[in-house]
């Protein structure tokens, strides 16, 4: 056999190695985590990786565009690894449960949910674009209330109809009638506009158009 089919068969058997079956138990132990950390303040997952790598993200509740990564866990068909300093090890789910247990409840981690949590009390900056994903001169910062960020996540994959400010920022840009904004991107989500923007006599703009998850995790 060749060198270069060996390494075709090496590979082929490390994946169905760390494919995942439904059911894992392991998994389970990852998605009561998940349950576990998710609250109205704190938006967490798992997501899968190449070697059957999981990475935990954690974001303030609606905004999944400031998530941060915080822990990757390593399963296999003979348990798991958790890639601490020291990285630690577990062969069944209930060491596997216990090891993350102690790394949730470490004061370091808890100051992040806490810091995380506080954002969902502060506006978004949210960007009125003429093209999605690209910086132009015509695109507008807006003002996005931390209770209109919950309505646009709870909108995602439906039309929404939203009115927001012009943010005061230095720099904000004004709005232009006849310019063809075609997207507001706000906190991890966009709204691919339907309609045309118009201004209200005090100056707010009215959206409407349907609602995505603008980021995988």
């Amino acid at each position: 056999m060749s060198i270069s089919q060996q390494i075709r068969d090496a590979i082929r058997a490390a994946r169905t190695k760390a494919k995942m079956q439904p059911g894992d138990p392991f998994k389970q132990v990852l998605d009561e985590v998940v349950a576990g950390l998710t609250d109205e303040l704190v938006e967490a997952r798992f997501t899968s990786g190449p070697g059957g790598r999981w990475t935990l993200w954690l974001s303030p509740a609606h905004r999944p565009g400031r998530a941060m990564a915080v822990l990757t866990v390593v399963l296999t068909a003979s348990g798991a690894e958790v890639l601490l300093h020291p990285k630690r090890s577990a062969t069944t789910p209930n060491e596997l449960a216990e090891t993350l247990k102690r790394f949730v409840t470490e004061p370091e981690f808890l100051e992040t949910l806490e810091a995380l949590g506080e954002l969902t009390s502060q506006p978004v900056e949210g960007f009125l674009r003429v093209t999605p994903r690209t910086v132009s001169r015509d695109d507008i910062m807006v003002e996005v209330s931390p209770a209109q960020q919950g309505e646009i996540a709870r909108a995602a994959g439906t039309d929404i109809k939203l009115d927001v400010a012009v943010s005061s920022f230095p720099g904000a840009g004004t709005f232009v009638p006849g310019v063809k904004y075609t997207v507001l991107e706000s906190g991890g989500f966009s709204i691919s506009l339907s309609r045309d923007v118009t201004q209200s006599e005090n100056g707010t703009l009215t959206l409407i158009g349907h609602v995505d998850r603008a980021t995988p995790l």
